[in-house]
């Protein structure tokens, strides 16, 4: 019913209509990979490719983001790292076993999209850590005590460095992971052999490899994982992350209290997806503050270990137990500081009104938007929008029969 005497103004200020200018929508799924086995690695090199690996010679890949996964056989015994450098070419760890219960380590390329598998092991080696792929024909990959190097897809390699050369205590020391930029710089990990949580230093060289230095210490928790996105900014993870903007020599502390860094996709220098034991949480600012984007319960022991992404936006979280979180990030926008070069208008007829009036606007571009009236103390009496909208012309209704008659406000939320 129509109050009598009801008389509403509705004061549309300047840029009243709030354009979610960097704000995202997402999406999260849930998907299957029908494994058994504990599952240890995963790499997606694009948003349709990608391979899961695990124990028990378990190698799985999918060709539509994650929907359906195809079982292939791979040699060995199974294990955690797996990587491409394209869709045919990639390379992985894996193990024997002899009757006796006891193996050695194997090193495995594809070149062709896992279908087969060539051994490319190095002869005398037992055991490998971590590894890096700068194109088809040269990697670099760690053992215990040794950095060795391949041009040729693997069909040779050369020792560069060994533990002993770097170190003052080589024998409490062993090298765990390594990442070049090119084919000249590149940075290395290691770590203290008998403590978990032991000191984690870094190791450089500007030379391709011929010639290492150690060139500071990460942190007092033995980091397992190093991301060289360039010459100045790294990032380094296991149980807690660390970043530098320096080219390793100094590094800040991204620890949370709350939980522990199972693994990270960095995009860049400032903006990177972590991945807690039950959480995707996202930063933008080198670790400082934390976003969480998806909670997942599990039932223990399972929990999330590894994440993959492909361009900032396609992000697969692995678990033990073998299920796949996908997350999907749609950003609205490309510059998150950054206002549309036209600002919506606004106007509602009729002014004053009872008890209702029709707010007009047009959007210059797709974008989230968020429209709210509030009373002459600020109190939000009322949302009008607040979802993605297309570019073009909208409007809304404010019914005002709730409300004392007076003067009420589109207040200025722009930019």
């Amino acid at each position: 019913m129509r109050r009598s005497g009801l008389l509403v103004v509705l004061i549309a200020m300047f840029a009243a209509l709030f354009v979610g200018v960097g704000a995202c929508r997402a999406e999260w799924e849930l998907q299957e990979t029908g494994a058994i086995e504990s599952l240890k690695g995963i790499f997606f090199i694009n948003e349709n490719v990608g391979w899961v690996y695990g124990a028990n010679s378990t190698l799985l890949k999918t060709t539509d983001g994650g929907k359906t996964w195809e079982s292939l056989d791979i040699p060995g015994t199974g294990g955690s790292d797996i990587k491409f450098i394209d869709e045919n070419t990639g390379l992985c760890h894996s193990g024997t076993m002899g009757e006796d219960g006891y193996g050695d380590a194997i090193q495995l390329k594809t070149t062709n999209g896992g279908k087969t598998w060539d051994d490319i092991s190095i002869p005398g080696v037992h055991s490998y850590n971590g590894f890096c792929l700068l194109n088809v024909n040269e990697y670099w990959t760690t053992t215990d005590n040794d950095i060795f190097h391949t041009n040729n897809g693997g069909e040779t390699w050369e020792k560069q460095e060994t533990m002993h050369h770097v170190s003052a205590f080589p024998q409490f020391k062993k090298f765990i992971d390594v990442d070049f930029i090119d084919s000249m710089k590149g940075w290395a990990l290691g770590g203290n052999v008998t403590d978990i949580l032991g000191p984690t230093y870094v190791y450089k060289t500007e030379n391709g490899g011929k010639d290492w230095y150690e060139l500071s210490l990460v942190a007092n928790k033995n980091q397992r994982k190093l991301y060289a996105l360039n010459e100045n900014d790294l990032w380094a993870c296991n149980l807690t992350l660390n970043v530098s903007h320096d080219g390793g020599k100094s590094w800040s502390d991204c620890e949370s209290e709350s939980d522990i860094v199972r693994d990270i996709y960095p995009v860049d220098e400032l903006r990177a997806y972590v991945l807690w034991t039950d959480s995707l949480s996202y930063t933008e600012d080198g670790g400082n503050t934390f976003k969480t984007l998806l909670t997942y319960k599990f039932e223990r022991p399972d929990h999330f270990t590894h994440v993959s992404g492909v361009d900032g936006k396609y992000i697969w979280c692995l678990s033990r137990g073998g299920a796949i979180v996908k997350y999907t990030a749609d950003t609205v926008s490309v510059e998150n500081d950054s206002v549309p070069d036209e600002m919506p208008i606004l106007t509602n007829a009729p002014n004053p009104f009872n008890p209702a009036t029709t707010i007009s606007f047009t959007l210059p571009a797709d974008s989230h938007a968020t429209l709210t009236v509030h009373d002459i103390t600020g109190r939000k009496v009322a949302t009008l929008a607040d979802n993605f909208m297309s570019a073009g012309k909208h409007s809304a209704v404010f019914d005002g029969s709730n409300l004392a008659s007076g003067v009420y406000f589109l207040p200025d939320r722009g930019g």
